[in-house]
């Protein structure tokens, strides 16, 4: 490791502070506070661990590492932070610790809101800044850059959602024909606002049950282009569960129960994967 004058050091820091003058400065006009110069220590970085997925990173995450070079004598490496930016500009700033570990959740807000929610890898890059301290004295430090992803956490969400269920089994008299409620034939699709999904999560459906007792269950529109009952059928985490308002499940899923014949208004929140419901428009939000 190459050795540091630390009166090399002590020069930069005086040259980095700005000195009294006797020129005249109005008052009212405020002084902005620009950002200490930061030097560079030979040998001293930080290299990226690996992009980023957030989906379960647990409570933090481990984004860079600093390298083991030799400080000048006396100084200990005190708090680090890193610059997030995009091509756009400045995107944020987050607290760090020697480790490289960050909190997870400041980075996924930090994402959504240069992004948006869509769980795609997004670029960002990372700046580095350590501070050497000696003697209650801190020296800014450049620990260098690097290009890093970010892939905010966000569940699936389909394009498309429909209902399936007992009230839109429709006999025809005359044929002795029906359209089965629990098929394709019979399925009834959810509105949306047309929006990207992930900014608006939010879909719903207004239908009548002519018998009480009637089950539902709901169907992406990936599944009706495949394997209708295949993967990612949504349910009641209980079979029969006659609650309005409730956790959706593509685990096992069973089916919810609407106690009263009526009109419904069904709504789900995908981001929260959560139906409410109101009856008669009275309305059920599912």
């Amino acid at each position: 490791m190459k050795n540091i004058s630390i009166h090399s050091l002590i020069g930069l820091t005086v040259l980095c502070m700005s000195s009294c003058t006797d020129d005249y400065t109005d008052w009212a006009t405020p002084q902005a506070n620009e950002q200490e110069a930061a030097i560079t220590l030979p040998d001293f970085s930080a290299s990226k661990v690996d992009d980023i997925n957030l989906s379960n990173p647990g409570s933090s995450i481990k984004l860079f590492t600093l390298s083991n070079a030799t400080l000048p004598e006396g100084y200990t490496l005190g708090n680090v932070r890193v610059e997030l930016s995009t091509e756009k500009g400045k995107a944020g700033e987050l607290e760090s610790n020697t480790d490289g570990m960050i909190d997870s959740l400041t980075i996924q807000k930090l994402v959504v809101e240069t992004y948006g929610k869509r769980p795609i890898a997004r670029p960002f890059i990372a700046q580095v800044y350590a501070n050497a301290i000696k003697d209650g004295q801190a020296l800014l430090v450049n620990a260098g850059s690097f290009d890093v992803n970010f892939t905010p956490a966000a569940p699936f969400i389909d394009t498309g959602y429909y209902l399936v269920g007992d009230m839109f089994t429709i006999k025809n008299d005359k044929d002795e024909t029906s359209v089965n409620g629990w098929s394709a034939d019979g399925m009834v699709g959810f509105s949306h606002s047309g929006t990207d999904v992930y900014e608006d999560s939010k879909f719903s459906i207004v239908f009548t049950t002519t018998a009480d007792n009637q089950c539902w269950k709901i169907i992406p529109k990936t599944n009706t282009e495949g394997e209708f009952w295949g993967a990612g059928v949504l349910g009641t985490v209980t079979d029969g569960d006659t609650a309005t308002e409730g956790t959706l499940t593509t685990n096992n899923p069973q089916a919810g129960m609407i106690t009263q014949a009526g009109m419904y208004r069904m709504t789900l929140d995908m981001m929260e994967y959560t139906y409410t419901g109101r009856a008669g428009v009275r309305s059920l939000h599912l």
